[in-house]
């Protein structure tokens, strides 16, 4: 045997060996998972080739892994320099005198950072509402006959997913998804906690402050270490919102957030009173949902963060309203056709969608179902078509995001990206790594339906992936 193949036999042979223990390794992590959890893995090396693979083409839960598909297909359809566009204009006709003979109008196409305090260098709400008004003046504007009106048609009122849970829709992580969105669509809820557990935490405030919202309070106050145990309870267009659960015990001020019931009707109330504090009268504010207003001139627009921006941040995250965003951008207005164009981009990556089952952008539907497999080999695309960039995309083992408090006294610190999916009975992570032994791996590791908290079914799911570094 020449030395090229010695050489290359040793280096199978190690191959061989390396993916042996690492089978070795997994088979035994495997068996801490309880019994009755249902629990799909499926590995890939740099080649695509399987090279650890548990139930990995059964279709399950992926809660948050979700974000994946919508994230990156719509960096393949949209493209990584997008932008959501927010269009100020109007209908009638500007006379001499500055009256303005018709309605003043902003139209969105569902940019959802509009006014959110994620972007510190861009315009918070009362910046941004005053740059609106500062276009009308420059425009010669001095009254309105008409009304401001929010032109949400481009989405329509059809916002929250029909198969979200009650108790999550009055919060923020669920909140509605409109083509005109403001503040992230969610205000903060200020609470004064109670030493005294027989006492309830009392409500202080709540900003950005909306006029019609009411609260009723049923919480209790918990122990000094419960945490966060409460809901709001509220569907959007309606201002009644009853909060229900445990806040801890304690002295100190909480802060909880909801979702706003109708943010384009709050954005133009907001700009209505706006304009009249700066001496421009008009009839007041209203939300338009289902024709689109013809204007008779745009005078203004107002850019989003170009997508590969917001891809991050969502991914980072876990953002449920932009991924819900990116996937009706997708459709060009309709979800239903964001879905197909998002199955279109599966298909294109070499994944059946037969089977597949996608209900929302983000993941917080119960009825999504995808298999590990399905994602380990998204991921092995994704890597070969963007490289080490990736890792931008993803939270870092033991330094970002979702993955920031795990890892610390692992070898996978620092090593290893990955995307996190839970909900109740959902604990799922998907991402990819330079293995010790220097072969990239992608991976998807779904564990659903068990009946110990998602705090201990981590700790075995990081059990895994340190040993997909150390051993793959």
């Amino acid at each position: 045997m020449n030395k090229k193949k010695f050489l290359s036999a040793v280096a199978c042979f190690l191959t061989f060996w390396s993916f042996g223990q690492l089978d070795l390794k997994l088979n035994q992590i495997v068996k801490k998972f309880p019994a009755n959890t249902e629990v799909g893995i499926s590995i890939l090396d740099e080649n695509g080739k399987q090279v650890f693979s548990k139930d990995a083409n059964r279709n399950m839960i992926p809660a948050s892994l979700q974000k994946i598909v919508t994230n990156f297909a719509a960096l393949e359809v949209l493209g990584d320099d997008y932008q959501f566009t927010t269009q100020i204009g109007y209908t009638g006709h500007i006379l001499p005198d500055g009256n303005l003979t018709g309605d003043l109008v902003i139209f969105g196409n569902g940019d959802p950072s509009l006014g959110s305090e994620r972007y510190q260098k861009r315009p918070q709400i009362n910046k941004l509402i005053a740059d609106i008004t500062g276009f009308i003046k420059r425009k010669g504007i001095t009254c309105i006959d008409g009304q401001v009106i929010c032109d949400a048609s481009y989405y329509g009122t059809d916002g929250t997913i029909h198969s979200w849970a009650w108790n999550d829709i009055g919060n923020y992580y669920a909140c509605n998804t409109w083509s005109i969105n403001l503040h992230e669509n969610y205000y903060n809820l200020y609470f004064q906690l109670q030493n005294n557990r027989s006492n309830q935490p009392k409500i202080i405030s709540h900003s950005p402050y909306i006029p019609k919202l009411t609260f009723k309070n049923e919480l209790t106050s918990g122990s000094s270490n419960s945490g966060d145990q409460s809901y709001i309870f509220g569907a959007p267009y309606t201002y009644n919102r009853i909060i229900r659960g445990s806040l801890p015990a304690g002295s100190r001020t909480f802060k909880i957030k909801g979702s706003i019931p109708n943010s384009p009707e709050y954005f133009a109330m907001l700009i209505s009173n706006n304009l009249k504090e700066n001496g421009i009268s008009n009839n007041g504010g209203q939300a338009e949902f289902d024709q689109e207003i013809k204007m008779q001139e745009r005078i203004a627009q107002i850019k989003s963060p170009m997508l590969k921006d917001l891809v991050k941040s969502a991914n980072l995250e876990s953002i449920n309203l932009y991924c819900e965003s990116f996937l009706v951008a997708l459709g060009k207005g309709s979800r239903e056709r964001g879905i197909s164009r998002t199955k279109q981009f599966l298909g294109a990556n070499g994944i059946d969608t037969t089977n597949l089952y996608i209900d929302d952008g983000s993941g917080l539907s119960v009825w999504n179902n995808i298999s590990p497999s399905d994602f380990a080999h998204l991921l092995h695309k994704m890597h070969a078509k963007h490289g080490t960039k990736l890792s931008n995309y993803f939270p870092q083992a033991g330094r970002s995001g979702t993955l920031s408090y795990m890892f610390k006294e692992k070898e996978a610190n620092g090593k290893l990206w990955a995307k996190t999916g839970s909900m109740q009975q959902v604990m799922n992570y998907a991402g990819f790594t330079k293995s010790k032994s220097g072969r990239w791996l992608s991976f998807c590791i779904i564990a659903n339906r068990h009946q110990v908290s998602n705090r201990k079914i981590r700790a075995i799911h990081e059990e895994i992936m340190n040993a997909i570094y150390t051993d793959g």
